[in-house]
């Protein structure tokens, strides 16, 4: 265990005494300390003046106690050393043992050291700038969340995406179907009225009734016979032939040979003729 300083009551864990990485090799530095909102500082010299100190990094560490992983990607340094303090005021906290920096890379590839295990492999990153981390944003691992139980007496409210549109879907096509079977029903009964329609014929039995009775009505009357009438006397040569009409027509009718008006010659008269007659 190394506590160089022992100071203010900070302890390191780790590194240890002796320890020599290689250059892009990972230190996992750990510590004890009462402080709250601790500072790690990591401190290297230079490999042409020992004397020479350069700050390389500065982080916000874990409370208390925690462990930091520094990736040890420096170029031209001899040794490192981390120094823990509650602020930014020298004085106050602890220095780590040194570390001695091998200038070239491990083969294959790079190690991690820590307490946890002996060295690990890990892949090569590329040198950072001293930076600042800040412990509250440190990652912590996230529990899986557990589902709720289902109770089946009270299923979960609502239906699904799928089924919603499913179920738009089949209404759209019931109601398309329904609307075509009116129509359909529609026109077929419009197609049986027509041909009932065109079926249908009409009485001819008054109608030819009615025909005949009027072929009787207005057939010419037998009695009537032109070719077989008397020569007309002396003296009646001008007069118009008296016929027989119809019984419907209006007109004059035959008179009897008493009643009979004849046409005066020139200078008798009335009462000359029927003596004549007499």
């Amino acid at each position: 265990m190394a506590n160089r300083g022992g100071n203010h009551g900070v302890t390191f864990l780790y590194p240890p005494t002796g320890l020599s990485p290689n250059y892009l090799d990972t230190i996992n530095v750990t510590y004890t300390s009462p402080f709250p909102d601790p500072l790690l500082y990591t401190w290297c010299r230079n490999a042409s003046n020992p004397s020479d100190l350069v700050q390389k990094r500065l982080d916000r560490v874990t409370p208390y106690n925690g462990t930091l992983s520094v990736i040890l990607d420096y170029l031209k340094v001899s040794s490192c050393y981390f120094n823990l303090r509650p602020n930014t005021t020298a004085g106050n906290g602890a220095n780590s043992e040194s570390i001695v920096l091998l200038p070239s890379a491990r083969l294959p590839v790079p190690t991690v050291y820590g307490l946890q295990a002996g060295p690990t492999s890990t892949p090569q990153t590329n040198p950072e700038t001293p930076q600042e981390s800040n412990p509250e944003s440190t990652p912590s691992p996230t529990p899986s969340p557990i589902p709720a139980a289902v109770n089946p007496a009270n299923p979960p409210n609502g239906l699904a995406t799928g089924a919603i549109a499913g179920i738009a879907i089949g209404a759209s096509i019931l109601g398309i179907a329904l609307i075509a079977s009116i129509i359909f029903l529609i026109l077929r009964k419009r197609r049986q009225n027509s041909a009932a329609l065109s079926k249908t014929v009409l009485p001819e039995e008054p109608y030819e009734k009615d025909h005949d009775h009027i072929n009787e009505i207005y057939s010419p009357s037998p009695s009537y016979n032109p070719s077989l009438s008397a020569p007309p006397a002396a003296g009646q040569e001008n007069r118009h032939p008296i016929s027989e009409m119809s019984a419907s027509q209006p007109g004059a009718i035959e008179l009897n040979s008493q009643s009979v008006i004849h046409e005066l010659g020139p200078g008798q008269s009335e009462n000359g003729n029927n003596e004549k007659r007499r």
